[in-house]
């Protein structure tokens, strides 16, 4: 029998969501006792990208200004080998700031007017342009060489979204060059350009995906893995520009993201997604999933996590879709902080523990069945006609183009109450529902609307 790889059998991650003032305040004992009572095999630490943690000797990477001559990157790395885990570092590389766009203004995605695109206080680079082919491998190799990581994710490695076309001077050449036409001139479905355009962007992303990886390999280790998170929807990666058929064939262990349920899905999403993704990668495929829980609204996202009940019903859904092939469990840390938010006890991962026995040999079978098409969800009921106009009008959830999903209204579920949620009143308890030992309740007011909809009834 081969031997397995690394990510065969790391099976419990941590990752260690961090901020800033992290790089002042951050307690690393604390981390290797989470670690140590949490059976953790593994850790994703933050490396460079947006904000970098450890003194990279490149001057427009910035920094933490927290950071001073403190390398946290090197402290948490050396940590979790004292404890024979395993380290990915994690990056995010789609964007930089205003004096790195001074410094490189042709290495940055621009809008019709020339304008580089925004986002978060920061600027999106051009996937086809310098940053991604000159300086993004340069900064692998810095972090490979100095660091040794196991294998690198990128939380933001796909660029602007299929609403962001980019029209620097690199892409309007590239696509002159490699499709013979001008870029299409707005996001349009109803134009074959843009439809070029589209299948242009997904070469694009695998360009880089194939580039990425050589680096890895050349300076990391023949095992030694890239891999861009993906989200773990596939119906959710509708504006994404990457073709996930095509990444999974590329890559034995897909990282990606699906922090809790959202407003139109239970628990049982969580499932069906680990299903779909398995069957474009294969049920072979190690895809472990960030399942962060915080608990969601503007003031309280990422300050608090969601209660007991909710975390583990949603864990238990993710393995019994094959997320968790192999019995991987990705847990993520929102900063690394620990007096200041609310963090799940060890006691909150001991199901998953339990749950890594049984599934460390997957017994799914790949039968018969429809692999899911990223041409068909990107395309599929795009053309223009009245029908869909009216609908649009009617409800802006019945609109399935992109540009449908910000004007949408958003709502949060109530989340699961285990009996000690914490709330302020009685009142506020009775309204998202208790439990017993046995099992939980939905909110009345939740399951209330479920068999309205059930029953066919609108709202």
């Amino acid at each position: 029998m081969a031997e397995q790889k690394w990510y065969e059998t790391t099976h419990r991650w941590c990752q260690t969501n961090l901020t800033e003032i992290d790089a002042e305040v951050c307690d690393i004992e604390f981390w290797k006792q989470y670690w140590r009572q949490n059976h953790i095999q593994g850790i994703i630490v933050n490396a460079g990208g947006i904000v970098a943690y450890y003194p990279s000797r490149f001057p427009l990477q910035y920094r933490s200004r927290y950071l001073k001559d403190r390398d946290l990157l090197r402290e948490f790395t050396d940590a979790a080998r004292e404890m024979g885990l395993r380290v990915v570092a994690r990056m995010d590389i789609n964007r930089a700031t205003k004096e790195f766009v001074d410094a490189r203004p042709d290495w940055f995605a621009r809008d019709r007017s020339g304008a580089p695109y925004a986002a978060g206080g920061r600027f999106l680079s051009c996937v086809n342009s310098g940053y991604y082919t000159e300086y993004i491998p340069q900064l692998l190799e810095e972090i490979l060489t100095a660091y040794h990581p196991d294998g690198i994710t990128d939380n933001s490695w796909q660029g602007p979204s299929a609403k962001q076309i980019c029209y620097c001077d690199t892409c309007r050449e590239k696509f002159r060059r490699d499709t013979g036409l001008d870029l299409p001139q707005a996001p349009d479905w109803g134009d074959k350009t843009y439809k070029v355009w589209i299948e242009w962007s997904f070469r694009s992303r695998l360009e880089n995906w194939e580039r990425f990886n050589a680096v890895a390999r050349e300076f990391g280790g023949e095992d030694c893995l890239w891999m861009g998170m993906v989200n773990a929807n596939p119906v959710s990666a509708h504006c994404a520009l990457y073709d996930l058929k095509e990444i999974g064939e590329r890559s034995p262990m897909l990282f990606t993201d699906h922090q809790s349920r959202d407003e139109l899905n239970g628990f049982e999403q969580n499932s069906l997604n680990g299903m779909l993704l398995h069957s474009l990668a294969g049920w072979d495929a190690v895809i472990p999933e960030s399942m962060a829980n915080y608990v969601r609204g503007v003031q309280t996202f990422r300050r608090a996590s969601n209660p007991k009940l909710e975390m583990r019903k949603w864990m238990q859904e993710g393995m019994a879709g094959g997320h968790f092939a192999l019995g991987a469990l990705h847990w993520r840390a929102p900063g690394g902080q620990t007096s200041v938010r609310k963090r799940p006890s060890p006691a909150r991962l001991a199901p998953a523990k339990r749950g890594c026995a049984l599934l460390s040999h997957p017994r799914f079978q790949r039968g018969p069945g429809v692999e899911p098409a990223q041409h068909q969800l990107l395309w599929t009921g795009r053309e223009q006609n009245p029908l869909r106009r009216a609908l649009a009008r009617l409800h802006p959830r019945a609109d399935p183009r992109p540009d449908s999903c910000a004007s949408a209204p958003r709502r949060s579920h109530r989340p699961l109450c285990s009996g000690t949620c914490g709330a302020d009143s009685a009142r506020a308890c009775s309204d998202v529902g208790r439990t017993d030992s046995g099992g939980g309740e939905l909110c009345p007011a939740r399951r209330q609307r479920d068999l309205h909809r059930r029953d066919g009834h609108a709202g």
